[in-house]
């Protein structure tokens, strides 16, 4: 229940922040969404099999006690899909970068290029933020309690991981716009 409640007062929170600059809408790609989603999932498979990535997101959702065996699993399918999506949101980023330097000459096919390859970053920056961090939290929450144990900072040890994420995706954007720029002419500063 505490989940589901902080999942939908975030789900709102963005929402609201979203649709102060523009309509939900634009924030919406279907080949941005299938890229993370698709790539996502067959990089996730590579490490784990699809009922095991099902299961953990389960236990993650559950509540009550856990054993330690259970939950280091259940952590570590959770930590290799986070990672697959944030690979897949990456190279979904790198496609469009690549799509929108060669539609220089057609300023029509820059927009669309750009939107693949922020959206992607977005879809996959999300799905961790929302879903992967917040289970594994969890899952780690319930295991600290039912071994007696005070529970810590949900996901503190997953500062690196979130600060690769963030630098990850500040740099992409950095090149997007040096890339832009240089390309039309523009001095990069």
């Amino acid at each position: 229940m505490r989940i589901a409640f902080a999942w939908a007062l975030t789900t709102l929170i963005f929402l609201a922040g979203a649709a102060f600059g523009s309509p939900l809408l634009v924030f919406f790609d279907l080949p941005s969404l299938l890229l993370v989603v698709l790539a996502g999932l067959g990089l996730s498979l590579v490490g784990a099999p699809l009922a095991q990535h099902l299961a953990a997101l389960r236990l993650g959702l559950g509540d009550g006690s856990l054993d330690s065996a259970r939950a280091a699993a259940a952590r570590a399918t959770l930590r290799g899909q986070a990672l697959a999506v944030l690979v897949a949101g990456g190279i979904g980023n790198v496609i469009g970068i690549v799509a929108m330097l060669s539609a220089l000459s057609d300023p029509s096919a820059i927009g669309p290029a750009l939107a693949v390859s922020l959206l992607t970053l977005l879809y996959s920056l999300l799905w961790c933020g929302m879903v992967v961090w917040p289970l594994d939290a969890s899952i780690a929450r319930r295991v600290q309690l039912s071994s007696g144990g005070v529970p810590s900072t949900p996901g503190a040890s997953d500062g690196p991981v979130v600060g690769a994420a963030v630098v990850c995706f500040l740099a992409a954007q950095g090149a997007t716009v040096s890339g832009l720029l240089a390309a039309l002419g523009s001095p990069v500063t």
